[in-house]
């Protein structure tokens, strides 16, 4: 039986997929250069099982990863998830330490602001405001860090060291602003996943888009003009602004056609193509001749596109705890 055999008869992650987790998880970490787990010259067969077992350890990411795999229409569908969910895994376990180090600053940076209040510890609300935990969820608070507005960035932050009054000013505007649309208390670590892209951090890049004549658009590089890229963030707010739920989902899908994107957005072809018409008819509303249409569609994807690990649903599959690969010790074949 294979991990779509398994998936379609008993609706849930078994060993068959946790087997072709371990599988692709090889080839992975051979194929794009990964560094090896600390002390290691090499991943051996135990590290590669002990990766397996981090992808699935994070709260929530179980049954997301079911999910998504149990959308998948063929065996072929399940692998290419399969290899993208430890891809992104691996990529993510790279920026943990930069969003580790916000975090630091952040708490530091809030216990000398009269305008934030520590309730209870690790957790902040704006001083005088709600102070029960906030039932938003780490995409939402993302779209709120975009919303504080005159807000310039010295990127990257310093990785060691005193940060700059103007990234203080930065950091805490932005903090203010998720706390606001929080309407309660955040934990200090979400409030710092959700800072994180306009940091620069951003874990997972987005879908590639194309433009009106279908040509791909490569996603583009930092801008290094603060002026220019709070232009083109400034611009990818305004359109958000304007576009309904299902319109933020088409945005993460112009670059799908045909029955591809009728499936991504579960309607019919005809739908789906006038629902992607009304965003690009919204975008081209918004944007100018002067615009950096590149700059400003990558900011809005960054806008409608939740972390990993953030989907939702009511379905309540979970993941079966499986034996480990029975080989340790093995080294990975390259």
């Amino acid at each position: 039986m294979d991990a779509f055999e398994e998936l379609t008869s008993q609706g849930e992650v078994g060993p068959a997929c946790y087997a072709l987790f371990i599988r692709k998880a090889h080839r992975v970490v051979g194929a794009h250069g990964f560094p090896p787990p600390a002390g290691h010259a090499r991943w051996l067969a135990d590290d590669v099982a002990d990766l397996v077992q981090e992808v699935f350890a994070n709260k929530g990411r179980p049954r997301a990863i079911t999910l998504a795999l149990l959308a998948c229409p063929s065996e072929d569908a399940v692998e290419g998830t399969v290899t993208t969910i430890i891809h992104n895994h691996l990529k993510d376990a790279a920026k943990a330490t930069e969003v580790g180090k916000l975090r630091r600053r952040l708490e530091g940076m809030l216990r000398g602001d009269a305008r934030f209040n520590e309730v209870p510890a690790a957790w902040w609300s704006l001083r005088g405001g709600p102070s029960d935990p906030s039932r938003l969820e780490v995409g939402d608070l993302k779209r709120a860090a975009y919303t504080a507005r005159d807000v310039t960035l010295e990127l990257p932050l310093n990785p060691a060291g005193k940060t700059s009054a103007r990234n203080v000013a930065g950091l805490t505007a932005i903090a203010q602003a998720v706390l606001t649309a929080a309407a309660g208390s955040v934990h200090i670590q979400e409030i710092s996943r959700a800072i994180a892209p306009r940091c620069g951090l951003v874990t997972t890049p987005p879908r590639p888009l194309t433009d009106p004549e279908g040509n791909e658009i490569p996603m583009p590089t930092p801008n290094s003009d603060p002026a220019e890229s709070l232009a083109a963030r400034e611009t990818a707010i305004a359109i958000f602004a304007r576009l309904d739920d299902a319109e933020r989902l088409a945005v993460r899908t112009l670059s799908v056609e045909g029955s591809a994107l009728a499936t991504a957005l579960g309607l019919g072809r005809r739908q789906a193509e006038a629902l992607r018409e009304r965003v690009a008819e919204k975008i081209e509303q918004v944007t100018t001749r002067g615009d950096d249409r590149t700059s400003v569609l990558a900011e809005l994807v960054t806008l409608v596109t939740p972390h990993p690990g953030e989907t939702t649903g009511d379905a309540s599959s979970k993941v079966h705890e499986v034996a480990p690969a029975a080989t340790r010790s093995e080294e990975v074949t390259r």
